[in-house]
């Protein structure tokens, strides 16, 4: 690149967010595959895959093969729920999803976590060239190994954010009680996980370049300015969400922008949402006096989350 250095904007206030998301002369610069709210969309066979994906599959053997994982963990010594639940269970639903031989589960995996690192550590919405490198290879194996498959955005959603993003849950839960006796006791709603996105969601900002001067709210904004939009701020804002800082699921969280927002919301969000409702349900039981001993963190300035989440269990029920 030649010329000046771009000025780089950072929105943090919801309805700033919101309005930047929203705005036409605000466009996505480069290709950010890994983060939620940086759609590009599916193409239409995939979309069937994951419609087919999220009605069957979800609705029975997703349920039934989280339970089996939660099953395998042990009561009382030291368990790492990334390494020995969340992420094997997530890249088994990517796999399952996208229609892939298990054979290849580690090398796509390799890739797709390539990708997503190279994403969580932007801060201006590209990747580097060793993460383009995995996005093309990873492209090609999706379309020539799949029937029907997933792009990469939905395949490193599946198999790389999703863990992130329990991982981030579990541990609010475990941090706060009366919150996890409050879901225990209830159904695991589709607004307690909209409370757990919104406070727990890896994504913590997207980009946007300016095609034209605007202006959001009072910031003026000038053509070919980076835009920060700063989604993990958005949605811990008071005049958005009261308490904002406390996880409570007695609010309506529904309005959060862990997925982005239209028209970029992320594809797979209908998708991650039953899984995690589903991990949500099979691990609760056996939170039930559990400690949280270890928590160690991966990313960056636009993607963070938990690397390692390390508790003692109670027995399963």
């Amino acid at each position: 690149m030649t010329g000046e250095r771009r000025r780089v904007v950072a929105l943090r206030e919801y309805d700033q967010v919101v309005a930047a998301l929203e705005h036409p002369d605000l466009r996505i610069p480069g290709v950010p595959v890994a983060a939620p709210g940086a759609s590009h969309g599916l193409a239409p066979e995939a979309r069937r895959t994951l419609g087919a994906f999220e009605g069957d599959e979800l609705g029975e053997s997703l349920v039934r093969s989280a339970a089996a994982f939660v099953d395998r963990l042990p009561a009382g010594p030291p368990v790492d729920l990334l390494a020995d639940f969340a992420r094997p269970w997530s890249l088994d639903l990517a796999m399952r999803a996208a229609r892939l031989p298990g054979a290849q589960s580690d090398w796509l995996n390799e890739r797709a976590c390539t990708i997503f690192l190279s994403a969580a550590l932007s801060t201006d919405g590209h990747i580097s060239a060793e993460a383009e490198k995995a996005t093309t290879e990873l492209a090609t194996a999706l379309g020539t190994l799949g029937e029907g498959s997933l792009d990469v955005q939905a395949f490193v959603a599946l198999s790389q954010t999703l863990p992130c993003f329990l991982g981030a849950a579990w541990r609010e839960l475990l941090m706060h009680p009366d919150q996890l006796r409050r879901l225990t006791e209830h159904e695991v709603t589709a607004g307690a996980i909209d409370e757990l996105l919104r406070l727990a969601g890896p994504s913590r900002a997207v980009f946007r370049q300016a095609a034209a001067d605007v202006r959001i709210g009072d910031v003026p904004i000038r053509a070919g300015d980076l835009v920060a939009l700063m989604l993990a701020d958005a949605n811990r804002d008071e005049s958005a969400f009261a308490n904002a800082n406390q996880l409570d699921f007695s609010r309506d969280a529904s309005r959060h922008l862990a997925f982005g927002h239209r028209p970029h919301a992320c594809v797979g969000a209908a998708v991650i949402r039953s899984a995690a409702s589903s991990a949500m349900r099979a691990l609760l039981p056996r939170f039930a006096g559990a400690t949280l001993l270890e928590v160690a963190w991966i990313g960056g300035f636009a993607i963070r989350g938990p690397s390692a989440l390390v508790a003692s269990l109670a027995q399963n029920s």
